[in-house]
């Protein structure tokens, strides 16, 4: 099986006190993702943040029909 995160979103405000976070652990955790053994994401400017859970394996992917740059990380889990 294989999952995804699309967005995370904070809102600058709230940005730095573990809101994000907290959102990426409850998608990661719930019952739909927890026993998939690969999570893939796509993000333009918070690879460190995804890191810090456990995400890897960066590859920067420049499309046609994106503006910017993307990162694209998986988070492999034993099972």
């Amino acid at each position: 099986k294989r999952g995804g995160i699309y967005d995370v979103i904070v809102a600058p405000a709230w940005r730095g006190r573990g809101v994000g976070q907290a959102l990426a652990r409850l998608v990661l955790d719930h019952p739909a993702l927890r026993a998939t053994a690969t999570v893939m994401l796509g993000t333009r400017d918070a690879q460190g943040f995804y890191a810090r859970l456990g995400f890897g394996d960066r590859r920067v992917v420049e499309e046609p029909f994106r503006p910017w740059p993307t990162t694209e990380m998986v988070l492999t889990r034993d099972r």
